[in-house]
């Protein structure tokens, strides 16, 4: 993936509210990439931003992720999922709508030579 696209994939995470997620797909359609560059970037370049507000679809997350992420959803008051597996995706989705333009509102302000 080109410099570029990561940098509009963090930004686009850098706009998810504490206590709510989103699905990889969910920052790939927004960005304008696939789900599987989403997660790439997250796992180069996550430290950079709130990684654990982006899950599968179904809410889970790996169990190794699941651990280092367990303790930011608490602290953010995200619901986990009644088989603990991930989060309830369904009751903390965060509002797509808002975040595409939340997104593009960032993307505008982006110095001239950012990821536009």
């Amino acid at each position: 993936m080109n410099h570029q696209a990561a940098e509009r994939v963090l930004l686009a995470v850098e706009q998810i509210p504490a206590g709510r997620v989103v699905a990889y797909g969910d920052v790939a359609r927004i960005v304008g990439v696939g789900p599987r560059q989403v997660g790439a970037v997250l796992r180069e370049r996550g430290h950079e931003v709130a990684w654990w507000r982006v899950v599968n679809a179904a809410g889970v997350l790996p169990a190794e992720i699941l651990q280092r992420a367990l303790p930011r959803w608490d602290a953010e008051g995200v619901p986990l999922a009644s088989d603990g597996r991930g989060c309830a995706i369904r009751r903390c989705r965060a509002d797509l709508e808002r975040l595409a333009s939340d997104y593009y509102a960032a993307l505008l302000d982006w110095p001239a030579g950012s990821p536009a």
